[in-house]
């Protein structure tokens, strides 16, 4: 008499391995470009923050002030145009833009 032969089991060993390595991987990537965007709005406000203090000064004392401030703080002014007692400034701060606009003129 022949004995019933077992059926063959396929065995899944190492495919929870492959599976977890995917998963980091794919972690891996979107914390680096997590880390990418937190950069941009970093550099974003810092380039707010240097426009906003060049557009004060320009208002409180002038150009020249306004261009040793933009200097000490790494930037560069791109421009300085005023308008009927309206300072706006764009200045490049690491390529990147920083728009401000200031007045010393009581609004109504």
């Amino acid at each position: 008499m022949t004995s019933p032969s077992r059926p063959s089991r396929v065995r899944d060993n190492g495919q929870a391995g492959i599976l977890c390595l995917g998963v980091i991987a794919v972690l891996l990537v979107a914390t680096q470009q997590m880390v990418r965007l937190g950069g941009a709005v970093v550099d974003a406000a810092r380039a707010q923050a240097v426009a906003d203090a060049v557009a004060l000064a320009a208002v409180q004392s002038g150009d020249a002030t306004a261009n040793r401030v933009a200097h000490q703080n790494d930037a560069a002014v791109m421009s300085i145009v005023e308008r009927s007692g309206i300072v706006e400034v764009m200045v490049d701060v690491g390529g990147v833009v920083g728009r401000a606009r200031a007045s010393n003129i009581d609004l109504p």
